[in-house]
């Protein structure tokens, strides 16, 4: 007998990813004290055997199961898609989807294995699909063609999809190569590149190369709290975040905060409190606030000094008479 597939609540909160260790990439989520998890009916048993009748995309097969044709999406894994409009979401579509058809040729036989808390969560039959010992998901990532996603705290695939998207960054595959020039890697360099070579321009096409690079980089750094999405599995992978620091390092004080702010006057700000009205170039230096002007005369010259003078002697007898 079998069950339709029913929609399972499942609660995840956002995560945020902190330092550079590769434990900060694993996903963690925080589940409510009240959260009872609740699996849909599975519809197929794990080792359920398929034939392969056509790859539809990189991550999605149609199978012959029990007479009636199936899609099946791999459990755990993006891969390239025309729709995808994030940063690389459409880069190496073709070879990614390349690489299954000669994986999974027409006629090749599969086993299924399921994880219950993902089972009717995306609409689609989600999978692990295994080729005699090969795990097609895993592998798929590890050749840098798609990347690590999530759906709860306890999926059951998803450690060895993710250990498999660090082994393709560290060795910078595919989607993770700065050589690939529609991915991310590429993407960061290239601006990190434009940015160290900003000094030759002018100040006005130095300016543009700065807030596009900046753009970018907060772009990217949002992604962060979500590392389930496709430019969050990316950006939460020591290389890149390794990548993204180096093009902040760059940037310097060109950097332009979310609301467009440049970092060097921001800090010019905080240093120097402004009345209203007045430039941070009309306020004066504590320095010059009893200093001569240039052209004074010596009488005036001394007239400052004394100033300066009878100002420290009424702070020592001050100091004297709180003593």
């Amino acid at each position: 007998m079998r069950f339709a597939p029913v929609a399972a609540v499942i609660g995840v909160s956002a995560v945020v990813l902190t330092g550079c260790s590769n434990k900060a990439e694993e996903p963690t989520t925080a589940v409510p004290s009240n959260f009872t998890m609740s699996a849909a009916p599975q519809e197929f048993k794990d080792d359920t055997r398929g034939v392969v009748k056509e790859v539809k995309d990189a991550n999605t097969v149609v199978l012959t199961i029990d007479g009636e044709d199936r899609e099946v999406r791999m459990a755990n894994v993006l891969t390239p898609n025309k729709r995808n409009v994030d940063y690389s979401g459409s880069c190496l579509i073709d070879e990614a989807k390349a690489y299954t058809e000669k994986t999974l040729p027409a006629g090749t036989e599969v086993s299924l294995k399921f994880d219950p808390n993902a089972v009717g969560s995306s609409g689609y039959v989600e999978a692990a699909i295994y080729k005699g010992k090969d795990f097609i998901n895993k592998n798929i990532v590890g050749e840098g063609l798609g990347v690590a996603t999530f759906i709860s705290y306890g999926d059951k695939f998803y450690t060895e999809v993710s250990d498999a998207q660090k082994a393709a960054a560290d060795e910078g595959k595919g989607l993770y190569s700065k050589e690939t020039d529609c991915s991310i890697p590429h993407m960061i360099q290239e601006h990190t590149d434009k940015v160290k070579g900003a000094g030759k321009l002018s100040e006005e096409e130095a300016t543009e190369v700065y807030r596009d690079a900046s753009e970018f980089y907060n772009d990217l750094q949002r992604s962060t709290q979500s590392p389930a999405s496709w430019e969050g599995s990316f950006t939460t992978l020591t290389p890149v975040r390794d990548q993204l620091q180096e093009l902040m390092d760059a940037l310097g004080g060109n950097y332009y905060d979310p609301t467009g702010v440049k970092k060097s006057d921001k800090e010019s700000a905080s240093g120097k409190p402004v009345r209203p009205g007045e430039s941070w170039s009309e306020q004066p230096n504590d320095a010059d606030a009893t200093a001569p002007a240039e052209d004074a005369s010596p009488a005036e010259t001394a007239s400052a000094e004394d100033a300066g003078v009878d100002g420290l002697e009424r702070s020592v007898d001050g100091e004297d008479s709180g003593s």
